[in-house]
């Protein structure tokens, strides 16, 4: 084994020395002998078997080696080893827990809540329902089981756990019970050996049955006893197993005691499991009218004796049992297992003695087709960052609000787009609320939210999954981290968050994976435009929540692993507070989809501006006094074509009708992003008047496209735009000159030196910004973190 090993930790109510517990005790033994080489399995477990008064002599409290694994046998009354246990497992994180139960109160449910309370450490939860959750299983207790699982199941959507079927059948019930599972299909292991056993010779005599297993509702000896209250000819029955219900096997012994002349019936205990392959050798059929199998070891214990099994169809085993291995019955009333019975008991010893054969050659068929592979295996993790199977990284881009527009889904919908293209990463879109109505949310003021059972969201034709959050209608709330989301998270190699400001990081707090954030803005610089526009009240709310915001920030920066910075101002901030390397990286800009149009620069075509119509920020108001005298010197001007997400302000709708601009300003509403390129194309100018911008992607796309730009000074116009060479930058010291210094500009740009300027800002825009040279520093980037990764895990 080399590197570090990966720990299970496995809680089960019954396990070895026990042997009552049945086919769990053995398919979890037979897992632990065949784990993998990297794989140290801790189990915990009862110190005492099923139905006994006594404990294992001097294994309770203690662990014990098995192999290199390890086993806790917990007094269940002892507090005192509880919490010794909770103590020896709070220094181990775990890969995986895994219980072998769906209702265990000491082995399912406190497990999984301490791993939830993050008491026991663990990246992933595995529950085996064993069979609990067939329709026979289903239909015992019935309405208790209902009402557990309606207050259950939330609980364990929201941890995110994974289901462990051993067949599908088992996995269809599943879905059944929880549409929403996320399921798993392994097969159990079982350790009957490849070859069957050889029969002993034919021999005479009344039919001879057994039943083995644990005596319960489940398994439905009381049909079987029926049917033999019904049977004509000869047949003797022995029963072994646990008695797990008392009652229920008080009402079998009394109808034991009513059996006919012509059957005998005897209890002839447990069995230990070395005990239990000879002793299926010594009968003609093995009868099991189980209510439901998940898998069913002792059929295949009887099968690899060569002794026949007639079996309910609730099992895995009806394709089996109908090749040869003995009778499926699709019906259980005593009656039909009665008219089975009978048929049986006609039969020569040497008709006996074929069907014994035919069930060991359908065990050996099965045994060689079987998928014998190990459960640890199958649910082993993508080795992170390594693409040690030759397959891309896996990459969760973190966003909130994409569906609104603006810089940030433009940056997202670039990164995603360039990281795909380089063929070594695949990324899958994870984004955030952002609204106090969002639909997914548990929202204060909607009491019937309260109860949702998951924050998860439908996923779009484009493969953007949604998430809502706790309270969303306070702002701090919706940067919370949310457990769900984190499991979600921690299936991928990278974490990108790709945001506003830095707020958004600190949803990935307890993410195991490298977190990366790459941001445009801060809340203190971006939010004071917004604010003047509000009243005193809403004012005074949106500056108390952008101090908090402030705060989150600043401990979000402090958490990531890395920091990408779309200007110089911001790169050198983020250098000050966050604890990994802090970086410049510009969004890069597709120099072959953006292209400037075949003809050049269009004098006659139209100023373009592309930005969220609704945001205060982007200064559309002294955009539009500029655009008004610059129609008022020249009448030639060009129209002015707005473009973005939402609806204009009422200022600045009264001044396009105050400066009669009416029939001048056109709008375009959600244009999709393939149809951008063509509307720069058909441009003369590109024109932006934001009071602040973390970069400005729509400013480099129309540099990609050859257009000339008038833009205002901002921490994101300074790393695109160089005024004089590529475009004209206005001074924003004096904003009472910045709408007659932009309307000299655009008439400036609509001449020869705007094509000169343009063509400037195409050379610019390759040599910086091309896709790439940008998203070749976001991957070195994440080889160097994945690496770093690596190497801290090894030397752990």
């Amino acid at each position: 084994m080399t590197g570090p090993p990966r720990r299970i930790l496995v809680c089960t109510s019954y396990f070895e020395p026990g042997f009552r517990g049945g086919g769990p005790v053995r398919s979890l033994a037979r897992m632990l002998d065949t784990a993998p080489d990297d794989t140290l399995v801790t189990v915990v477990t009862r110190d005492r078997d099923l139905g006994a008064d006594r404990p294992y002599p001097g294994l309770s409290g203690h662990w014990v080696q098995r192999g290199r694994h390890r086993v806790f046998h917990v007094s269940i009354r002892s507090l005192r080893l509880w919490l010794r246990l909770l103590l020896d497992l709070r220094g181990v994180r775990f890969e995986l827990l895994y219980v072998n139960s769906l209702w265990s109160p000491l082995f399912t449910v406190l497990p999984i809540l301490a791993a939830r309370g993050r008491l026991v450490k663990a990246d992933g939860i595995l529950i085996a329902p064993r069979g609990e959750l067939s329709p026979g299983a289903l239909a015992l207790k019935s309405r208790k089981k209902r009402v557990a699982l309606r207050f259950w199941a939330p609980v364990l959507r929201r941890s995110a756990v994974r289901w462990h079927a051993t067949a599908t059948d088992e996995a269809a019930d599943i879905r059944t019970a929880l549409p929403w599972a996320d399921v798993v299909v392994a097969s159990n292991q079982t350790g009957a050996g490849p070859e069957p056993s050889a029969p002993p010779q034919p021999r005479t005599g009344p039919l001879s049955l057994i039943f083995i297993s644990r005596i319960s509702p489940k398994k439905n000896l009381r049909a079987q006893l029926e049917a033999l209250l019904q049977v004509t000819g000869q047949v003797g029955l022995d029963i072994y197993g646990p008695v797990e219900d008392r009652q229920y096997w008080a009402t079998c012994t009394k109808i034991i005691d009513r059996m006919p002349a012509n059957v005998t019936v005897r209890y002839r205990g447990t069995l230990l499991n070395e005990q239990v392959a000879e002793t299926f050798q010594r009968y003609d059929a093995f009868c099991f009218p189980t209510l439901g199998e998940n898998f069913g070891h002792v059929i295949a214990e009887s099968l690899s004796a060569s002794c026949p099994v007639i079996c309910s169809d609730l099992t895995p085993w009806s394709e089996v049992l109908n090749g040869g291995g003995g009778y499926v019955l699709a019906d259980l009333s005593p009656s039909t297992i009665a008219t089975v019975i009978d048929s049986w008991a006609r039969l020569e010893p040497e008709d006996r003695h074929q069907r014994r054969l035919a069930a060991g050659a359908a065990y050996a068929r099965w045994a060689t087709d079987r998928d014998g592979a190990n459960l640890f295996d199958v649910v082993r993790p993508r080795t992170r960052g390594a693409g040690a199977d030759g397959g891309p990284r896996t990459v969760a881009l973190v966003t909130q609000g994409f569906a609104t527009g603006g810089g940030v889904p433009q940056v997202a919908r670039w990164l995603r787009a360039s990281l795909e293209a380089t063929g070594e990463y695949r990324v899958e879109q994870h984004d955030l609320a952002t609204s106090r109505r969002d639909r997914n949310s548990r929202r204060l003021l909607a009491p019937r939210t309260w109860l949702r059972s998951s924050l998860q969201g439908p996923t779009d034709e484009n493969g953007v999954r949604s998430w809502g959050a706790n309270g969303v209608e306070v702002e701090p709330l919706r940067y919370r981290p949310r457990r769900e989301l984190t499991d979600a998270l921690n299936q991928y190699d990278i974490v990108q968050v790709v945001a506003g400001g830095p707020a958004l990081a600190a949803v990935t707090r307890g993410v195991q994976a490298p977190v990366v954030l790459h941001f445009a803005t801060r809340a203190k610089w971006e939010r004071p435009s917004q604010q003047e526009a509000m009243n005193r009240a809403a004012r005074a709310w949106r500056k108390a929540m952008t101090a908090v915001v402030d705060r989150i920030e600043h401990r979000a920066l402090r958490s990531v692993d890395a920091v990408l910075a779309q200007n110089h101002v911001l790169r050198d901030h983020a250098a000050q507070v966050a604890r990994g390397p802090a970086l410049f990286a510009a969004p890069g800009v597709d120099t072959d989809r953006f292209r400037p149009h075949p003809d050049g620069v269009r004098a006659s075509g139209h100023l373009l501006s592309v930005c969220r119509l609704a945001d205060p920020r982007k200064g559309l108001l002294r955009l539009v006094q500029a655009y008004g005298t610059a129609v008022s010197r020249d009448g030639t001007t060009p129209d002015l074509l707005l473009v973005g997400k939402g609806e204009l302000s009422s200022p600045v709708v009264a001044a396009i009708e105050r400066l009669a601009l009416q029939d001048r300003v056109r709008i375009l509403r959600d244009v999709a992003p393939a149809d951008l390129p063509d509307l720069y194309r058909r441009a003369s100018v590109f024109v932006q008047g934001s009071y602040e911008e973390g970069f400005g992607i729509s400013v480099a796309e129309a540099m990609a496209c050859g257009l000339p730009v008038v833009c205002t000074d901002t921490a994101g116009t300074r790393e695109t735009v160089v005024d004089g060479e590529t475009g004209w930058v206005i001074d924003q010291a004096h904003d009472e000159r910045v709408s007659a210094q932009m309307a000299d500009a655009i008439r400036a740009a609509l001449g020869d030196e705007g094509a000169r300027r343009g063509a400037a800002g195409r050379s610019r825009c390759v040599e910086l910004l091309a896709d790439e040279r940008t998203v070749g520093k976001v991957t070195s980037l994440y080889e160097a973190l994945t690496v770093n990764r690596r190497r801290a895990t090894t030397s752990a």
